[in-house]
């Protein structure tokens, strides 16, 4: 990652406010907010610059800007419809994020990745992972990591 990488923050704190919404328990957000973690995060995820990469839960795209920075391309995949215009306002100036309305486990891959090799970035519930890594395992295309 380029180290002079350093995107603007998104409010969290406000965008939540100015939509009227706030975390879902039910879904498990937790909504990152520490642009320390948001660069240990992407500096972690060793994002070539050619890479696409998919990101499982945009949230209100606090990380998602990190990854628009550092790759080539990013699939943006949101289950909760309520984030969806915020998540268009957050991503408004980032042509290279494609934001996917849905639940991963039933999001056709191929309909917006076309090779395999992709790299997988996100924030989730604990509860949720086995099913989402057998879900991207036993399809096409097959992420890098």
């Amino acid at each position: 990652m380029d180290p002079a990488l350093n995107p603007a923050p998104v409010d969290v704190a406000r965008l939540l406010r100015a939509h009227g919404l706030s975390p879902r328990k039910g879904l498990g957000q937790n909504f990152l907010v520490d642009q320390s973690a948001l660069r240990k995060l992407t500096e972690a995820a060793e994002i070539p610059p050619d890479a696409t990469v998919l990101e499982i839960g945009a949230g209100v795209g606090s990380l998602t800007v990190w990854l628009a920075a550092a790759a080539r391309q990013v699939i943006a995949v949101e289950v909760d419809s309520h984030l969806t215009p915020l998540l268009r306002q957050t991503l408004a100036g980032l042509p290279n994020v494609t934001l996917v309305e849905g639940d991963i486990l039933a999001v056709r891959l191929a309909d917006w990745i076309q090779e395999e090799g992709y790299l997988v970035v996100a924030n989730i519930p604990y509860y949720i992972t086995s099913a989402i890594i057998r879900h991207l395992l036993e399809n096409r295309p097959r992420p890098a990591r």
